[in-house]
């Protein structure tokens, strides 16, 4: 569970690097670490999991709860992160996302 947390952090990185513009990548940071210390908490417990794709998954709705709204929001900022990146690259959103996964589990 370490790793997804680490990694976590690694995919703000990302996130904030590569938005299109600095305004949005200053607003996904301050998002993305916002929502860091709950996302840690719900992959910690086991109700959530980063998965291949590069998108946090929920494993229990239940533990997740009134949570879910903050996964959902981590989520939407990746994807605006991965269709800025895979633009630049020439490449598709889901290789991004995938690549993303892979780096997380390295970590």
């Amino acid at each position: 569970m370490r790793k997804s947390v680490l990694g976590f952090g690694m995919a703000a990185v990302l996130l904030a690097a590569v938005a299109a513009s600095a305004d949005e990548a200053a607003e996904i940071r301050a998002r993305t670490a916002q929502r860091r210390p709950v996302i840690a908490a719900l992959v910690k417990q086991g109700a959530v999991a980063e998965g291949s794709g590069g998108y946090l998954e929920v494993k229990d709705a239940a533990a997740v709860g009134d949570k879910a709204a903050v996964v959902k929001a981590e989520n939407a900022d990746r994807k605006k992160a991965y269709g800025a990146i895979a633009k630049s690259l020439g490449v598709s959103e889901a290789e991004v996302g995938r690549r993303q996964a892979q780096r997380l589990r390295g970590k």
